[in-house]
């Protein structure tokens, strides 16, 4: 394009064909709307040098990605039940939208970037400042071709056996159960409730809207071999920094080549506050170890965390020996809620300078076998046998973590606790001190037998089973059948 576009105030050139849009040379003082939604063959934008663009864009909408599949057309009803009242803000999401976000995005954005190809990001540089002042809503997906819309695909198929392992879970107490519909209804409790996931804020259209996806390219042998196609994920390239530091929200699911979310490792996540992670069946660390100076912050604003059904996930966080978080990181934690991953060998290290979590209301973690312990502190304190204290910590649950050891330390405080529940959680042996109140004693839901091998402190050190009021359900197992035996 050139020349001089008079009065316009928009340009849609939506569903053309159009690789390289030049506007170098295009003279415009009104025009105020772009948009580019569906052109698929969009590689790059050239805009006006600086100096020379007498138009200030106020809404950009750009897709280039497949549309979603039919079955995600029902985001009307479904982004009711996401979307709460509150805040402004946005969401940094990898992973398929099953709410359609695509979709909503594209109504609810003035600023909305949906791209295949990583090198179209580079178009973007001239509005680096302007995203720096804002939030960002980033999407990061497979592409329909990846996973789920791809019939015995290894990876859809290990997705399906993570739900098969929540289901199973709740057939076999079923199975044990069924003489007596009242054992039913107690055990729906300890295996099928969980508290829901804090709500979403809600972006308004000044924020920004991300979306990259990876795709599966066929690569074919000759001419007689071209039965023999394999899927090669080209991925994702890393988000830019400046992305990263502005996304206010982070939604992972169902992506099936992400291994670790593809943002640099020298980003802060300084504005992160809603995060959900789950479905990805390749995740093997969902944040890469940070390579940040040492006593910087990290994650300030994190009030919610919740991870689910990451079968290799090995790690949520972790830090190196050069790079130990800040007292003021995490600060804000509030929600912390984990299920399904089964290689988990920790949850979040509390380093050097942490002192604990100051906000953390309730903590829930369920099947994962691997996890030894929640917040593991660093050598010298763990030596010190140093009571960590969580002043905030009401309602605790734990499920089948069969080698949990210790959640904190050896020695740990909550005196707000208000309800435990534990399940087949045989190796841990101490629960948190409590406030010493005999009036208002946390209510402790547990296994008989787990309860009479605790180990106690005393009352001295407000730590004594007469100031808990434990409650065992009758029907938690059956006589003379080991613990392990799988009823079928």
């Amino acid at each position: 394009l050139r020349g001089n576009l008079g009065s316009l105030e928009e340009l849609d050139l939506s569903g053309t064909l159009v690789k390289t849009l030049d506007l170098r040379e295009v003279e415009s003082l009104n025009l105020k709307c772009l948009m580019l939604l569906d052109c698929e063959k969009l590689r790059a934008i050239l805009w006006p040098p600086e100096d020379k663009r007498r138009w200030v864009l106020e809404k950009l909408q750009i897709n280039t990605v497949q549309s979603a599949p039919p079955s995600q057309n029902n985001w009307e009803e479904k982004i009711k039940e996401a979307s709460p009242t509150a805040g402004s803000s946005s969401i940094l999401t990898f992973g398929a939208s099953p709410l359609g976000t695509r979709r909503i995005a594209s109504f609810d954005f003035n600023w909305y970037i949906s791209v295949m190809d990583p090198r179209l990001m580079r178009s973007l540089l001239p509005f680096q400042r302007y995203i720096e002042q804002a939030f960002v809503y980033m999407e990061i997906d497979s592409s329909p071709a990846s996973g789920a819309a791809v019939g015995g695909c290894q990876v859809a198929q290990g997705i399906r056996s993570q739900q098969q392992i929540a289901q199973a879970q709740y057939v076999y107490a079923s199975d044990v159960y069924q003489e007596d519909p009242q054992a039913v209804s107690a055990i729906e409790g300890v295996i099928s409730w969980m508290w829901a996931c804090p709500p979403t804020p809600t972006p308004l259209p000044r924020d920004w809207y991300f979306h990259m996806q990876d795709e599966e390219k066929m690569e074919r042998g000759s001419l007689q071999q071209q039965h023999n196609a394999r899927r090669i994920n080209t991925g994702v390239c890393l988000a830019p920094v400046w992305m990263c530091d502005n996304a206010r929200m982070l939604y992972v699911h169902d992506s099936y080549s992400t291994t670790c979310i593809p943002c640099p490792q020298s980003s802060d996540w300084r504005y992160l506050d809603w995060c959900r992670v789950e479905r990805c069946p390749k995740l093997c660390s969902v944040f890469a170890t940070p390579q940040l100076s040492d006593g910087r912050t990290a994650f300030l604003c994190l009030s919610t965390f919740w991870a689910s059904q990451l079968p290799m996930a090995s790690y949520i966080w972790n830090w190196s020996t050069i790079y130990q978080p800040t007292g003021s990181s995490f600060e804000d934690l509030v929600f912390l809620h984990l299920d399904y991953c089964p290689r988990l060998k920790h949850v979040l290290p509390l380093s050097k300078h942490m002192d604990t979590l100051p906000s953390l209301e309730t903590l829930e973690i369920v099947c994962c076998g691997d996890l030894k312990e929640i917040f593991p502190l660093d050598p010298n304190r763990q030596e010190k046998q140093e009571t960590i204290e969580f002043p905030k910590l009401r309602r605790i649950h734990l499920y089948q973590l069969s080698n949990l050891q210790s959640i904190c330390g050896s020695r740990m405080s909550a005196p707000n606790l208000e309800t435990v529940r534990i399940r087949g959680c045989w190796g841990l042996r101490c629960l948190p001190a409590v406030s010493g109140s005999t009036t208002n004693r946390p209510k402790v839901d547990c296994e008989k037998d787990w309860w009479d091998n605790l180990e106690w402190e005393g009352l001295g050190a407000k730590h004594d089973p007469s100031l808990y009021e434990p409650s065992h359900s009758r029907y938690y197992k059956k006589a003379h059948v080991p613990r392990v035996t799988v009823l079928r």
